[in-house]
């Protein structure tokens, strides 16, 4: 499986920056059974302060589908 690297500012389980999230979420929904998605991305949502809870720094973490079905 083909590996590509995303990166961006913002990802799920972000919403603020509208489009480009929801661009990102449709493609790897789209084409994530034929290549392995990686994605860098910011610790928090546009305007946030705070990282989001349980967040893994530095490293790859799973993105759940309860996550994705909710935004």
């Amino acid at each position: 499986m083909r590996k590509i690297l995303i990166i961006t500012g913002r990802y799920l389980p972000g919403f603020r920056d509208g489009g480009p999230v929801r661009s990102l979420v449709n493609l790897t929904d789209t084409f994530g059974t034929e290549y392995d998605f990686r994605i860098m991305c910011l610790d928090r949502d546009h305007g946030d302060t705070a990282s989001y809870p349980d967040i893994i720094l530095d490293g790859y973490g799973s993105l759940t589908p309860k996550i994705a079905e909710t935004q």
